[in-house]
Order: C-alpha cells, then structure tokens, then sequence
C-alpha cells in the first residue's frame, strides 16, 4: 500500500497550514512515533509554503489498507496535537497517490499553476529523509518518477510560462502594487531558495535600491554580491523597515519577525509613507495585526492566490497535454508495482515447478544408457516446467490486473505457497 494524509491551500488557509509544518530534519521524530504504533515500511515528509503531506509505504498485511491509512492519519493528528483539524486533511490511496504526487511535482497543483520551485523542494526532502533511511524501496522509486515527470512536462510543455512561483508572483504583485520598481526601495528578509529567487527578480526588475537582510550575515553579503544589493545585519531591520517601501520576509523562522507592537514605533519614523509588506512563510513571519496599523498592507500566502488567478487562466489550456504526460506516467509505474507485486509468487512457482520434475526425474530409470536418458528427461523437465511457468505468469498477470488487484495477488500467494509446501 502507498498511502497519503496531508492538508494544503485547496483545503485551509495558511493559519491552519502552519501548524502542520515540519521541517525535514525532524521526520525522523515523526516516522518513529508513527512507526512505534503501527509499523511502516517508509515515509517521506514534503512540507512546503502551501503544504504539509505524509507519504507512507506498507506492504501488505493484516487488516485494509484503508484501516491502516486511518490509522496513520489519527497519529499523524495526534503528533501535531490536532485532531480537531482532521475535516482539513485528505486521505489518497494507491493510484490517486501516485497521480496525485506526479501533480504536486509538475506545479499542477501548485497555488501557481506551472511553480517549478517545488520540484527542488521535493528534492531537498527526498535527500534527506533518504540519508535518514526512512523511506521504503517503492517511495524512493516514487520519488525518482515524479522527478522525472516533472522534467517531461517542463520540457515538453509551456506550462511554467510568465511567473510561475511564489517568488515570481510577489515580485510581479510589487510592481502593481507600486506602480514603478525604478523608484521602489525594497528589503528582502531571508536568503534561502525563496529569498535568492526574489532578490533576483527584483534586480531584473532593475529596482532603485535592494537590502538584504538574513541571520546569518555571510549569506545576505553572498547574495547582495550576485544582485548588486547591500547586505544588513539582522539586528538592525528595523531601521531598514523605516527606510524602504517593500519589505518581503522568506525566512524559516517558527516564530513571528514581525508584529504590530513592533512595527508601531517604526511607523512613526516614516511620516505617514505607506509601507507593503509581504510574507512568504509558513510558519507566517508577519503577524496579521499589523493590516491594523495605518499604511500597511499585506500580502500573505493566501492573498497571493487571489492576485495570481488570471496568470492561471492563460496557462490552463497547456493542462490536457500536461494530464496526459502524468497519466502515461502513472501507468507505467503502476506496472512496476504490478510486476514487483508478482514477483515472490512467480518466483515460488518456478521453484515448485523445478522441484517437482526434479524429483520425478530423479526416480526415473532407463534400461539403456541411464546416465543420458535422466540428463534428457531432466533437460526437458526444465523446459516443460519454464513453458507451464511462462503460461501462469501470463494468467496471473491477467487476473490481477498486472498485479494491480492486490486481493486478487495476495490470494495467489496463499495458493501458491500452499502448494509449494506439498512439493
């Protein structure tokens, strides 16, 4: 069994979303308290801007697979101490997991149509939780198919054209909101993957004036160097917040950066000039209450979606193409699995098979040349046996749907490993 439990921007808003987030250094914590109470064959955490998913592996075993999903998502609530958030999870099973995991990785089911920051997303939690050794041997092929994907639908469609990030759209959103970037006087807080691809587009932008600002100091003078920005020390953001007329915030703090008891006084410095801030983080870097102070706007996660929607509609028409790619896709792992599904049953088959003409030709007497008659009944033993093997393969392949009808597979292990052990 693949299962799913996750909760994204399709079905809560980012003050639900980041009380899920989990940064991928601690799923080992969260595979060990799930495991510890039903055991698993593997797990991989993908825990982004807008969501947190749960992927597990399990082979098959005593009770449903369903059961067993319900099961992971009751811990999975419990480890986050919200269970009274479960109307915000979705549970996929199966084939909806694979198309579902194919979506994510392409951008399909991006808030941006196309975003292909998440594909180094997944690829960042794919090498870690594969280092930790907490994935399964069908997660990790899942994986590697996504990535691959996720190339063919970048390469063989124009989906990710015009801006197609969160990164891209809030520089897109700056623009409109002030009018002209020669003029704008922006700071960027955060230089990870999201603070770098924002510093850039606001250079492309060709803004009046860049600061960049990050805990540690040697990043933001790194990034300044590639943007033609002046680094600032995180300690002194609010005398740069007085200063600027965008401040966009990317960084991984847990913890707020940014309230309306801190703002106030910073305000006053300002003179009454309107200051835009945008937050990019889950959890959120700014406080809500600042939209209470005079002159602030802001921009959240959520509010990005609403700005970003027509940007959608001129790429949509490039989704049946897309769809299709994921579909061929899909299927093609579904063999896979199919045919790795099979493969214990196939193999005891063969082996029942062989032992059953060996022995025959073991007791087999010839009154000339016995030595070459029993190699000779032997040898065709082998290719009776090969032929009879070949033709149960092929109806089993057929009965189970390439072993996609995984009742059907698991009784033919029962029958098989019973007749095995009459051999």
């Amino acid at each position: 069994m693949i299962g799913l439990i996750g909760i994204s921007h399709h079905t809560a808003l980012v003050e639900i979303r980041e009380q899920f987030f989990i940064n991928p250094d601690t799923a080992p914590h969260l595979y060990q308290y799930i495991n510890s109470r039903c055991p698993l064959d593997g797990i991989f955490v993908l825990s982004t801007c807008n969501r947190t998913e749960l992927y597990v592996e399990k082979a098959m075993a005593e009770g449903t697979d369903e059961r067993i999903l319900l099961t992971v998502r009751d811990l999975f609530l419990q480890y986050y101490q919200a269970s009274h958030l479960a109307s915000h999870l979705y549970l996929k099973e199966d084939g909806e997991v694979i198309r579902h995991l194919f979506m994510v990785a392409t951008g399909l089911d991006s808030m941006i149509l196309g975003e292909y920051q998440i594909a180094s997303q997944i690829k960042l939690a794919f090498a870690q939780m594969h280092n930790d050794g907490i994935m399964g041997p069908v997660l990790s092929r899942l994986i590697q198919k996504a990535f691959e994907t996720s190339k063919k639908v970048r390469t063989q469609t124009v989906i990710n054209r015009g801006f197609v990030s969160v990164s891209s759209a809030a520089v897109a959103l700056v623009g409109q909101k002030l009018g002209c970037f020669k003029s704008a006087r922006a700071l960027t807080v955060g230089a990870g993957e999201t603070g770098t691809v924002v510093a850039l587009n606001l250079k492309k932008k060709k803004c009046k004036q860049l600061y960049i600002s990050n805990r540690t100091l040697a990043k933001a003078e790194t990034l300044a160097m590639r943007t033609g920005a002046a680094a600032v020390d995180f300690n002194r953001l609010n005398e740069y917040l007085a200063q600027v007329d965008v401040a966009i915030y990317t960084t991984g703090s847990r913890e707020p950066l940014l309230t309306a008891a801190l703002l106030e006084p910073i305000l006053q410095q300002r003179q009454g000039r309107p200051l835009l801030l945008i937050d990019l983080c889950v959890p959120r870097n700014i406080q809500p209450d600042v939209v209470k102070l005079p002159g602030v706007t802001l921009v959240d996660l959520d509010h990005l979606e609403n700005e970003v929607r027509t940007n959608f509609d001129r790429r949509k028409g490039e989704l049946e193409v897309a769809g299709y790619i994921i579909e061929q896709q899909a299927l093609d792992f579904e063999d896979w699995l199919g045919f790795r599904a099979l493969s214990g049953t196939i193999t005891s088959l063969s082996g029942a098979l062989k032992r059953v003409h060996h022995h025959l030709a073991s007791n087999y007497t010839h009154p000339g040349n016995e030595i070459l008659a029993t190699e000779a009944v032997k040898d065709y033993g082998d290719y009776l046996s090969g032929k009879f093997t070949r033709l149960f393969i092929k109806q089993m392949r057929d009965i189970t749907r390439d072993g996609r009808d995984i009742e059907k597979v698991k009784l033919l292990e029962e029958m098989f490993r019973d007749f095995e052990k009459q051999v």
